[in-house]
């Protein structure tokens, strides 16, 4: 039976780094733990639930600490976790068979970004390369740190339903604390790599994590003018996310300007539509806001190339549009008493 190891690396993560490891006790052959200099609970946490744990100093960079993990795993197959996500348990059976398969080199999972505790509601939808054999692949970058495969490998990572929660964006007290960590080692990549537009556009989502929308609107401009070729999906959601910094502006005439070609541009894009519609409920304008959200209401999940998408948002267009029927029916009768 083909051997997996689960990499975790961590630092000062007790409040989650047990749920993560349980769900995965049942299912690894090993769980490596590399700590990086906790001061609380966490290393004991992890050597209760049957974890290797190995202290490693922390040198400001993710992919360095996440390639000693690879370091010291022995097993065939990696499966990696950040300790505030957890595998679904039902999920068990599947990721085993996933790893048996010979003709395959890694696996895209489906990380699920939970808004609120103990529910669904709010979640957004992501993809990211977790399961993967250890022998071809190294981590490259300091932060939001590449996958990449070794010379005489090749091969796409290939498409799986297996699922991850991502539990770190509920507690907003340890967002904004990781949200400054990874500005400043953002700032020094964009340092040692000023032509990456993916740099800029990871500092901008750290800036909204902040709620400093100016300065997000800021690097997703220079991430625009750096961005990389044929990348529709990584263009689609910096377009996005900048129209949600215009929205939490007020600048909605701006906002607006950028959704108008973005729908066409990104029309299989949901999240598109349904943020077109937002923004036209808050300008009072509710016949085209009914047409967003509807046409948001009526399409599936995007295709693979949009790597992220709230989950059930079919479901809260749905009542959106419902609200925008509403509005449209008082100001109808609004019209007609107007004119008695």
């Amino acid at each position: 039976m083909t051997k997996l190891s689960v990499c975790v690396i961590a630092r000062d993560e007790e409040q989650y780094i047990g749920s993560c490891l349980k769900s995965v006790k049942d299912v690894a052959d090993e769980i490596i733990v590399v700590d990086t200099g906790s001061k609380d609970t966490t290393e004991r946490i992890a050597r209760y639930n049957k974890a290797k744990v190995f202290s490693h100093p922390w040198q400001d960079d993710f992919g360095e600490a996440k390639n000693f993990a690879l370091d010291q795993a022995t097993g065939e197959w990696i499966l990696e976790l950040d300790a505030d996500e957890q595998l679904f348990h039902e999920d068990g059976e599947l990721l085993r068979a996933l790893i048996e398969k010979k003709d395959v080199l890694a696996y895209t999972c489906q990380i699920i970004n939970l808004a609120e505790s103990n529910t669904f509601a709010g979640s957004s939808l992501s993809k990211n390369t977790r399961l993967f054999q250890r022998k071809a692949h190294r981590y490259q970058g300091m932060i939001h740190e590449d996958l990449v495969q070794l010379p005489g490998y090749s091969g796409r990572p290939v498409w799986s339903d297996l699922r991850i929660a991502h539990w770190g964006y509920i507690d907003s007290r340890v967002l904004a604390t990781k949200a400054k960590r990874n500005s400043a080692l953002l700032e020094k990549a964009i340092k040692a790599a000023p032509d990456n537009g993916y740099l800029y556009y990871y500092l901008g989502h750290e800036h909204v994590k902040c709620d400093k929308f100016e300065e997000a609107i800021d690097c997703y401009n220079k991430a625009e003018a750096l961005r990389p070729a044929g990348n529709v999906g990584f263009f689609a959601l910096l377009v996005m996310q900048r129209c949600v910094c215009y929205n939490e502006l007020n600048r909605l005439d701006e906002t607006l300007k950028d959704l108008e070609w973005a729908c066409e541009s990104f029309y299989d894009f949901r999240d598109i539509h349904f943020l077109a519609g937002e923004t036209y409920y808050k300008k009072g304008d509710y016949k085209r806001a009914l047409t967003s959200f509807e046409t948001c209401a009526e399409m599936s999940a995007p295709p693979s190339s949009y790597e992220s998408s709230r989950e059930g948002l079919e479901k809260v267009a749905e009542q959106a549009a419902h609200a925008c029927r509403q509005q449209l029916e008082k100001k109808g009768k609004g019209d007609q008493a107007g004119n008695r």
